[in-house]
């Protein structure tokens, strides 16, 4: 046999696969997008989603002022009572633990170093006692009883008790029983019922 001809198939055979390999001239070649960077998933960037969040945070009692403030969710205690102004006097500044961090909707409660001294007292001798309750035949304190206790009050609801708790934080303590007569919804017929059940000391 001709050598030219028994080349001819082998050349016919390596231009199929070249061609099969290389595809037409007018075939359109589509790449695959690239996968993610695994650096879009790095600690930094969980970090940095978490930069902005706010909390809620009310503080009361023996602070400046009293209130609802908003703060970064990293911050703690003692942020909080600076953001009402800083310690009362008479404040019991080393009854809370300043360095915890705040949750948001938490209530964060200074206590007088009157009320933190009868905390140590009572619960020395197994009791329960806490801030709103004085040793004064179970009367309620109105400077410093919340909701769930003032709503034991011969007819004071959970509305009228918030009243209670909201005028005192923009107006200052009570300085006598009689005082919560300035409360909006409380007349005297009101206090009268309950005149023998609160005091302010």
């Amino acid at each position: 046999m001709n050598k030219k001809y028994w080349r001819m198939p082998a050349v016919l055979l390596l231009s199929g696969v070249l061609c099969f390999g290389c595809g037409s001239p007018n075939e359109t070649v589509i790449l695959e997008e690239p996968l993610p960077s695994t650096e879009l998933f790095s600690s930094e960037s969980v970090e940095e989603s978490s930069e902005g969040i706010r909390y809620f945070v009310h503080v009361c009692g023996a602070v400046l002022n009293p209130g609802v403030y908003e703060l970064p969710a990293d911050s703690r205690i003692f942020d909080a009572v600076e953001a009402a102004g800083g310690f009362a006097d008479g404040a019991a500044r080393d009854a809370l633990n300043l360095a915890r961090q705040i949750e948001d909707g938490m209530k964060v409660e200074v206590p007088t170093e009157e009320e933190a001294r009868k905390a140590r007292e009572t619960a020395a001798a197994g009791s329960s006692w806490e801030p709103g309750w004085t040793e004064e035949s179970g009367k309620i304190n109105i400077n410093t009883a919340e909701v769930s206790q003032l709503t034991t009050l011969s007819g004071i609801g959970e509305a009228r008790a918030q009243d209670i708790i909201s005028f005192r934080e923009e107006n200052g303590p009570f300085q006598s029983i009689e005082d919560i007569k300035k409360v909006p919804g409380i007349k005297d017929a009101v206090f009268q019922k309950i005149k023998d059940e609160i005091t302010v000391s």
